[in-house]
This record gives structure tokens, C-alpha cells and sequence, in this order.
């Protein structure tokens, strides 16, 4: 008999599910769940995944060379590419649930770690 177990199903981040619609209350009235999440848990579960190696041309989370030129044409254009998407890069890094609060963050957080300051207002 063989000793080869089956593997346990590994449950995907939150961040990198696709969105639920919103729970429904009665009378068709919405809410709207929203989780604010840190730009460093947005960083460490979607973005690391082309940042983290550079793969596709993507500056690497901590190249401030790579970095630089992209923010010498302003935040709000990094901002911009982050949002709409750039290249071979998706809109929202992949992540259509993500805002755009949580997007700045990010992008913030990535800056700082590639010894970058980002602007005031990205908290």
C-alpha cells in the first residue's frame, strides 16, 4: 500500500479571491461589507507576486532605481498605471475588489520599501 497522502486544499488569501457580491437585507436594500486592508498586506498577498521578482518588466518591490523613473513622472500617474492598468500589468495589480484607497497604500508601501517617500496622504 502506498504512504502517499492527500494534500490538504490551501485556501487562497482573501485578497486574491474574487469579489462577493454584497449580502443582500430585506426590501433590496444593499449593504456594502468593506475590509480596508494595509498596503503591506496588499503588497505581501497580490502584488509580491510579479513586484517580488520583477517578472514581466515590473519594478521590483525594493529597486529604487526601478522605481525612480515612474515616480519622477508623479504619484498620480504611478496611481493611474495602478488603477487602469499599465502594461502588462492587470487593473487593480489583478484585483478588482481592491480600492482605490487600498491601491495607494500600496503603491506607497512598495515606494517606502524601495526607499522612496511616498506622499503624506497615503495612509
Amino acid at each position: 500500500m502506498s504512504s502517499l497522502r492527500k494534500a490538504r486544499p490551501r485556501h487562497p488569501s482573501p485578497l486574491l479571491q474574487a469579489p462577493r457580491p454584497p449580502p443582500r437585507r430585506g426590501r433590496g436594500e444593499t449593504v456594502v461589507a468593506t475590509a480596508s486592508h494595509s498596503g503591506k498586506q496588499i503588497v505581501d498577498t497580490v502584488c509580491i507576486s510579479c513586484h517580488g521578482s520583477g517578472v514581466l518588466g515590473a519594478p521590483r518591490i525594493d529597486s529604487r532605481a526601478q522605481w525612480q523613473p515612474r515616480v519622477d513622472q508623479g504619484f498620480d500617474v504611478l496611481l493611474h498605471h495602478t488603477v487602469e492598468g499599465f502594461k502588462s500589468m492587470p487593473p487593480r495589480g489583478g484585483n478588482p475588489s481592491l480600492s482605490d484607497a487600498e491601491l495607494k497604500r500600496a503603491v506607497a508601501y512598495m515606494l517606502d520599501q524601495a526607499g522612496i517617500e511616498a506622499p503624506k496622504d497615503c495612509e
